[in-house]
């Protein structure tokens, strides 16, 4: 099932050992090495804040059935917290961020302007 979010672009909802999530479609500034590796160093979603990866905690290979092919999984910490960020060659766009959807919710409520 696909629905938006408004400011937060596409977004895949699923459930994830029995909480709701949403694959957040992000924009990615990262390193390419000479022997093919990919280094993300920060992403952030279309409209939102950009998150600086301080350090990559794990990084496979694995199937997620919303992005219907294998992707990479980078689990990154940013500052205190740690997110899932997934690369997928086939798909456009390319990278993802696996979120709570209450995050998500939290995320933007706190943007709204209130007088």
């Amino acid at each position: 099932m696909r629905a938006g979010y408004d400011g937060w672009g596409r977004a895949a909802l699923m459930m994830v050992q029995g909480t709701p999530r949403a694959l957040v479609a992000v924009k990615v500034r990262a390193d390419f090495m000479p022997d093919g590796e990919i280094v993300p160093l920060l992403f952030r979603p279309e409209q939102g804040n950009a998150m600086r990866i301080d350090r990559i905690l794990e990084k496979r290979r694995e199937d997620l059935a919303v992005l219907g092919a294998p992707a990479m999984r980078y689990t990154v910490r940013c500052g205190e917290y740690v997110y899932d960020l997934y690369f997928d060659k086939h798909r456009q766009p390319h990278w993802f961020v696996l979120y709570e959807v209450a995050t998500i919710t939290e995320m933007m409520v706190s943007e709204i302007d209130t007088p």
